[in-house]
């Protein structure tokens, strides 16, 4: 079957995957969710979506596989709840695919104005899920900051791991701007001038709000003033990312 779809031959495709045996579990299991596809690309996405429905939670790496590919379906038909229900079908016993299942379902309560729930589900993704860990506390971050929560902000973005260098460097240049929001200044100083240059965007912008706070701390000296904050320094990074992961 898979080579038949590598040649463009759908139907012999179909052929192929409907001859495997149900006395082989798992490659059973691995057709109804290929054959699947081959419907879906076809256009045929109700015929796929029963066969995605009937992959046994006995072979977990292709149920996992089949209720992603449910969820990815459903949400793209704008039925966010049905798309919630399978992606937390997941097993959690696959930390990369209950991960990107975790993020999706954040995505999916975002989308339906419910903030508290899409963070319930981003802090159920394991640290060792690198990718969706990183975006998700990032993500979290912006909701508790544009809830005014600063200090969860705070730490959600400190969460996000280095080697996740892009949404590393837009979590530093938003925590940098929590300091300052806080009034701060000496913090969010610090922070911005360990961002480098290879982090382009966030370098720039860092580096706006360094000149800006050492013309206004310049200004204060010369008048004999305190230095005051009139929130001209560049903040919060927006939107948040929402992609969705298969």
């Amino acid at each position: 079957g898979v080579l038949y779809e590598g040649q463009g031959k759908a139907e012999q495709a179909s052929e192929a995957y409907q001859q495997v045996p149900s006395t082989v579990p798992d490659q059973y299991a691995m057709a109804l969710n290929n054959l699947g596809v081959t419907y879906y690309n076809q256009g045929k996405t109700e015929q796929a979506l029963e066969l995605w429905e009937t992959v046994s939670a006995d072979i977990p790496e292709q149920y996992a596989t089949a209720q992603m590919n449910l969820g990815m379906v459903y949400d793209s038909q704008g039925k966010l709840e049905q798309a919630i229900a399978a992606w937390e079908r997941v097993p959690e016993s696959l930390p990369e695919r209950y991960a990107s299942a975790q993020y999706n379902i954040g995505t999916s309560y975002v989308e339906q104005g419910k903030p508290t729930k899409a963070v319930e589900a981003w802090e159920r993704i394991p640290a060792s899920a690198s990718e969706p860990y990183a975006v998700a506390q990032y993500n979290t971050g912006l909701i508790y900051e544009e809830q005014g929560n600063i200090d969860d902000a705070l730490v959600a973005w400190e969460r996000v791991p280095k080697d996740a260098s892009e949404h590393f460097y837009k979590a530093q240049f938003n925590i940098g701007g929590a300091y300052y929001k806080l009034g701060e200044t000496d913090e969010a100083v610090a922070v911005w001038k360990n961002i480098p240059e290879s982090a382009s965007e966030q370098y720039e912008m860092a580096q706006t709000n360094l000149s800006i706070i050492a013309e206004n701390q310049e200004k204060a000296k010369d008048s004999g003033e305190t230095e005051q904050q009139d929130g001209s320094a560049e903040h919060q990074e927006k939107p948040s990312e929402q992609k969705k992961q298969e």
